[in-house]
């Protein structure tokens, strides 16, 4: 009987033991299977595709602000992007060469009016269009420098080529002339573009009729916003084959090929 109980003991101690080893054994595994260094897959998407052919393109990026470049990550001074878009084949070629010392808005640029639309895509300083009715997009741009800034649009040929057809300024307080001061422009984020589509009528405010009737070519309205919590409207039309202001003036044209 007692020799039956001690071969019971030492059947026990030698599963308890096995128990034992067993686990210490998987704590080995699974240790060193946390420790082991992960694989890495290379992605498979491809490249993204340049904003402008010139040698200093970028590549397009997510749309996320960028300011005069002014779009990318949120810090994109070295950008040749537009937020929310890639620059047209050709533009930024065409801005380095007839507007040395002036940038597309970069993200450090969209404050006041260029920081209020509704969305990342919505670019105050640029808009496009058909403007002089030949079938190809043009662009109608903002373009700031150090002290200054200009509006500026160009018109594409069927080579991607970007020719500047109109240049404008703000004007000053002594053209603009006493009582009408508050409609100023010192900045270029009071001045937002947008694009009124050929066909569609405009209207500077409620109730009034320039007489253009339903738009004959695509145009560029400009919302200038001078002072808080107002605002006034003025279009740039393709008419009697130049570019016009309507209604409103708020800028001064300048020769096409002055910076």
């Amino acid at each position: 009987m007692g020799s039956q109980i001690g071969g019971v003991r030492k059947v026990k101690r030698q599963f308890i033991i096995g128990i034992v080893v067993a686990a210490v054994i998987l704590a080995i595994l699974l240790k060193r299977s946390v420790m082991s260094p992960r694989h890495h897959h290379k992605s498979s998407d491809p490249a993204p595709m340049e904003a402008s052919s010139g040698p200093n393109s970028s590549a397009a990026s997510v749309p996320k602000p960028d300011g005069v470049p002014y779009a990318g990550s949120l810090d994109v001074s070295a950008s040749r992007t537009v937020p929310g878009m890639p620059l047209p084949t050709g533009l930024q070629a065409s801005i380095d060469a007839n507007f040395p010392g002036y940038r597309i808005p970069a993200a450090k640029d969209i404050i006041g009016g260029w920081a209020n639309e509704k969305k990342p895509t919505d670019l105050s300083f640029l808009c496009r269009g058909d403007f002089n009715g030949d079938g190809i997009e043009d662009v109608a741009i903002i373009l700031v420098g150090e002290q200054n800034w200009r509006l500026v649009i160009f018109e594409k040929d069927g080579q991607e080529r970007h020719q500047v057809v109109f240049v404008a300024r703000p004007k000053s307080k002594a053209e603009l002339g006493k009582n009408w001061e508050q409609q100023m422009l010192s900045d270029p984020q009071q001045l937002l573009l947008r694009t009124v589509r050929k066909g569609e009528t405009w209207a500077p405010e409620a109730g009034d009729d320039p007489k253009l009737g339903p738009m004959k070519v695509d145009a560029i309205e400009m919302i200038a916003k001078p002072i808080p919590n107002a605002y006034f409207s003025s279009l740039i039309i393709f008419k009697e084959g130049k570019y016009q202001q309507v209604y409103l003036e708020p800028l001064v044209e300048l020769p096409a090929g002055a910076p």
